[in-house]
């Protein structure tokens, strides 16, 4: 597995919208794997290291 770019949009402090004024994604994460598992487990595993705290 190889991460090739993080692409963040949301940053601390950034007022995000609610819905029906949708602010955006607050990021993207791209990666490449050896094969679709491998995909799936990486993305599980980053479920439960990244959090997202709205206030």
């Amino acid at each position: 597995m190889e991460t090739k770019r993080i692409l963040q949009f949301l940053h601390v402090g950034n007022f995000v919208e609610p819905y029906l004024n949708f602010s955006g994604y607050p990021g993207f994460i791209l990666t490449t794997h050896k094969n679709y598992d491998a995909c799936v487990n990486y993305y599980k595993w980053l479920q439960g290291e990244i959090s997202i705290n709205y206030k």
